[in-house]
C-alpha cells in the first residue's frame, strides 16, 4: 500500500525522513514512512559526544543535512555541503547525487519549468527534469554587489 508522506525532516545526524500522518495532512500522530542516512565529505559536520581517547583520538561525526525541497510529484531533494541527494519513497539509497558549484544555502523545486535549483556562493546551480535529466547543471553566476 502506498504511503502519502505529509512531512519531511532533516538534521545534524546525517539523516532525513518522510513522515505520514494518519487521516491525511490535517491530523493524527506522524509515523515514520522512510528514512535515509546521507554521507557527504564537503558537508558541515556534527560531532557526537564520546570518549575520543577510547576511539584512538577519532570522534564520530555525521553530515549536517541543512536543506530539503519537496517537488510537486513526491520528489525529495536533500542538500548537505555541495552534494544534493535525490530521494524516492521506497528506495533505501538516494536515486542520484548531484554536485553544486558551492555549498548549498538554499534548495528549491521550480515546478513550472521542472527545475531543481541550488543557491550558493557565486550563483545558482540549475538542473532540468528536477535533477533527473541527462544535462549537467547550469550555473547562473551572481557575484553580489549592487
Amino acid at each position: 500500500e502506498a504511503v502519502a508522506a505529509s512531512l519531511a525532516s532533516a538534521g545534524e545526524d546525517g539523516r532525513c525522513a518522510l513522515w505520514a500522518c494518519a487521516g491525511g495532512s490535517g491530523g493524527g500522530e506522524p509515523a515514520l514512512a522512510q528514512a535515509w542516512a546521507l554521507h557527504c565529505e564537503t558537508a558541515d559536520r556534527s560531532y557526537l559526544p564520546c570518549d575520543a581517547a577510547a576511539r584512538g583520538g577519532a570522534r564520530p561525526s555525521s553530515s549536517v543535512v541543512a536543506h530539503l525541497s519537496c517537488g510537486p510529484h513526491g520528489q525529495l531533494a536533500a542538500a548537505a555541503g555541495r552534494s544534493i541527494f535525490l530521494l524516492a519513497l521506497g528506495a533505501s539509497a538516494p536515486r542520484r547525487r548531484l554536485r553544486a558549484a558551492a555549498a548549498v544555502s538554499s534548495l528549491v523545486h521550480a515546478p513550472k519549468r521542472r527545475l531543481l535549483c541550488a543557491a550558493g556562493y557565486g550563483g545558482v546551480s540549475v538542473w532540468e527534469g528536477f535533477g533527473l535529466g541527462e544535462a549537467p547543471a547550469r550555473l547562473l553566476p551572481f557575484k553580489g554587489g549592487a
